[in-house]
């Protein structure tokens, strides 16, 4: 028995105790509009509760769903993919990525819900400038690497070779072939825009003016992201050419919820769990009792997020123009750091 079937057995057992009259089995199928049959079928767990469903018989009967959906063994395994590389850098990372992407792409009607502190997954690839620097970044900071002092950042030493760049077009061709349901927050590029302070403060800039290239990457990353939403489909971004919109993108946004960054896949054949150890890196677990409960948790977060694809133009103008208003910001905060140095 999986997880799901479990737990909607059990919420039909703890229904069963809290009902005190015998015909409750006969209103609730009448109040529900389903047949004999089906609530029957409901019960046993051979047929599955909708979503809706699920959190209407726990609102009704006041039920703590997040009871029902917590195992009662506490064991979770991991494989941490990094663990096994005497040097982890943004080319260690990229086969992984890409790796789990093939795989994913494999798996029937696969989706990808997925939530970021920064930017969700490949979406950087586009503009080459934004994944040079954070790979700097990372490499002084979450990565193990050989680099015995740190160096100071440069686009002509630090931006990705045609080899590379090629490895993330097929990065970006695999995620744009997934359905994702995307979460993004208040503190979308906070991290970098900070990292880009911290460096133009600390002199780790070779030439400051680069730190303005690196910000009009995130200008443009941020137009790419409302095209996205505003046709709820990927793409690989062009410059000057037309897209060719791929796979589903529901973006949502959500103000208070805060979590580490994951992932999970769900697909007919099953479900996989990514959880970050040290941004990038990440953990990877199929357990049962994890991937349910992060799934029944992801579709909870869905129902109490603004969506910010599709028709809601007004939520997605909103998030865009939140975007725009922190690089801006910090673009300032750069000219001023320039215009002193310069006095």
């Amino acid at each position: 028995m999986n997880l799901a079937n479990q737990v909607q057995q059990e919420l039909f057992a703890k229904i069963a105790t809290i009902e005190s009259s015998k015909t409750w089995k006969a209103a609730l199928a009448a109040e529900l509009d389903w047949g004999r049959s089906t609530l029957y079928k409901k019960i046993k767990g051979d047929i599955k509760l909708s979503l809706e469903e699920f959190f209407y018989l726990c609102q009704k009967y006041q039920i703590d769903y997040g009871h029902l959906t917590r195992p009662s063994s506490q064991e979770v395994t991991f494989e941490v993919p990094f663990l096994g590389e005497s040097r982890v850098d943004g080319g260690v990372y990229l086969d992984y990525l890409i790796k789990d992407l093939q795989q994913a792409d494999a798996l029937t009607d696969p989706t990808l819900y997925i939530s970021a502190l920064e930017i969700p997954l490949v979406y950087d690839y586009n503009f080459a400038e934004i994944p040079a620097f954070k790979n700097y970044m990372n490499g002084i900071s979450n990565w193990y690497t050989d680099i015995q002092k740190i160096e100071k950042f440069s686009l002509s030493r630090h931006l990705p070779s045609q080899d590379r760049r090629e490895q993330y077009i097929t990065a970006i061709e695999q995620y744009c072939e997934l359905h994702t349901v995307e979460f993004w927050n208040p503190h979308q590029l906070t991290i970098t825009l900070q990292q880009i302070h911290y460096c133009l403060q600390g002199g780790l800039f070779v030439d400051p003016e680069e730190a303005l290239l690196v910000l009009d990457a995130l200008s443009a990353f941020a137009n790419y992201i409302e095209d996205m939403a505003l046709h709820g489909r990927k793409f690989r971004y062009r410059e000057g050419k037309k897209p060719f919109y791929k796979a589903p993108v529901e973006m949502y946004y959500n103000e208070i919820a805060h979590s580490n960054s994951f992932a999970l896949l769900d697909s007919v054949e099953r479900q996989i769990a990514f959880i970050t150890l040290d941004t990038p890196n990440y953990m990877v677990s199929t357990d049962d009792k994890l991937t349910s409960y992060v799934k029944v948790w992801a579709e909870k977060l869905q129902q109490t997020s603004l969506p910010i694809s599709g028709s809601a133009h007004r939520n997605r103008l909103e998030f865009v123009h939140g975007l725009h208003a922190k690089i801006d910001r910090q673009r300032r905060r750069v000219e001023e750091v320039i215009a002193e140095r310069r006095r």
